[in-house]
């Protein structure tokens, strides 16, 4: 659903592929936001997209369940679908009030996901590192529980280098305790960087290894 406009968007209504209740259009993946700028964002939005395509795809031909973020909504509790932005989660960190908007949500089985895909235009201490601490908030005082319907959230962050990629890591183990956190998996990939040649989808997100902070790799299709 990605800049597809109101016409796209009728038709897949009509097609019955999509709820044509208002919370679908408002908690389209990307939103309406043309910051910084329109082909910069336009960009980011297909690299969420063709990630998010590719496990789809992964997930289809290995005969596993996926579910994306209209399908997850569709099952949370129904305040959450009346709100104005559904997909951005209300959190307080250190008192203040915020949110966090995943680039993408969807299931893989049993284990849901959010999507951070960063193109390097962000600055890692002033914007990756406050996700961070979002996320690990939302799921330490169950408000993805509250607030989505689901009891487990992993974060997935995709990169277009590896160096960058490593630099998260290491903020990310300054947090976690111990160093070591399960709950966000990294990757890093010269392809993401690139929205006008993107290798076509094959799957091999879903098998291929996601790096973790003091812990094995992760495989979504295990």
């Amino acid at each position: 659903m990605h800049r597809i406009g109101e016409e796209g968007e009728a038709i897949l209504c009509a097609k019955g592929i999509i709820p044509s209740e208002d919370w679908v259009s408002n908690s389209r993946i990307g939103g309406k936001s043309t910051a910084p700028s329109r082909i910069i964002r336009l960009a980011h939005d297909h690299m969420a997209s063709d990630i998010t395509l590719d496990v789809e795809i992964g997930a289809r031909a290995a005969g596993v369940s996926f579910k994306n973020h209209i399908d997850i909504l569709q099952a949370a509790p129904g305040a959450t679908r009346l709100q104005k932005t559904p997909l951005k989660i209300p959190v307080h960190i250190n008192g203040d009030r915020t949110f966090v908007e995943p680039d993408a949500l969807f299931s893989v089985g049993r284990r849901n996901y959010a999507l951070e895909a960063d193109k390097g235009t962000e600055s890692i201490k002033a914007v990756i590192v406050p996700k961070i601490l979002a996320y690990r908030e939302i799921v330490a005082a169950g408000i993805i529980d509250d607030y989505l319907g689901i009891d487990n959230l992993t974060v997935l962050l995709a990169t277009t280098n590896v160096t960058r990629m490593q630099n998260i890591m290491d903020e990310l183990t300054r947090i976690a305790r111990n160093g070591r956190s399960t709950m966000f998996a990294f990757r890093a990939e010269a392809g993401f960087g690139d929205f006008l040649r993107t290798p076509p989808p094959s799957g091999h997100l879903l098998t291929s290894p996601w790096h973790r902070v003091g812990h094995d790799d992760l495989i979504l299709a295990n």
